[in-house]
């Protein structure tokens, strides 16, 4: 070997300088162990709100076609009759005006339902725009009914429907600190 062509395999071997410090902040992508469960376990809420929602929209919006229907199911006509007889007895108007209402307001809350799941979906990856998106739609969720039936809303939806969005909003709130994006 040559003498240049030796120092050219010294300089080659030499370790690189270390930066002292980076220049830009690292993001750690760690989700916390408490914001992911109630992340995960409002997930699987909103599926329940979503089929339930969904599935009073249907219900109510094609009572009477379910009605005059020979093939439906029987069972299930009886436990909406039910259910229906029991808000005629809460003074919750049953009328077609009234069933196209409560079929409206199942629509309304299955778009807060989407509105919150995409809120949730935003703070699992700890991005703070998501509570805020989150608090809206459950607070829309909540006040809506009441708006459009008073407090005949307890009727429809009992005390859980206003308990469980506040309790998970004060759940979410202890988790803010961690929503760093």
């Amino acid at each position: 070997m040559t003498k240049k062509h030796k120092q050219k395999v010294k300089k080659s071997n030499k370790q690189p300088k270390k930066a002292s410090k980076p220049l830009v902040d690292e993001v750690k992508l760690e989700v916390p162990g408490a914001l992911k469960a109630l992340c995960i376990l409002s997930f699987i809420g909103f599926i329940y709100c979503l089929l339930l929602d969904s599935s009073d929209y249907l219900a109510y919006s094609t009572i009477n076609e379910f009605r005059t229907d020979v093939n439906a199911d029987q069972e299930a006509l009886e436990m909406l009759e039910e259910r229906i007889e029991n808000f005629r007895l809460s003074d919750i108007d049953v009328s077609d005006a009234g069933l196209h209402r409560l079929s409206l307001m199942a629509i309304y809350r299955t778009i807060f339902d989407i509105l919150a799941m995409v809120g949730t979906a935003l703070m699992f990856f700890q991005v703070r725009k998501g509570y805020y998106i989150y608090v809206i739609g459950q607070v829309l969720y909540v006040i809506v009914p009441f708006l459009m039936f008073g407090i005949s809303t307890f009727a429809i939806f009992g005390k859980g429907m206003v308990m469980i969005p506040i309790i998970y909003i004060g759940l979410f709130t202890t988790q803010i600190k961690h929503l760093n994006r």
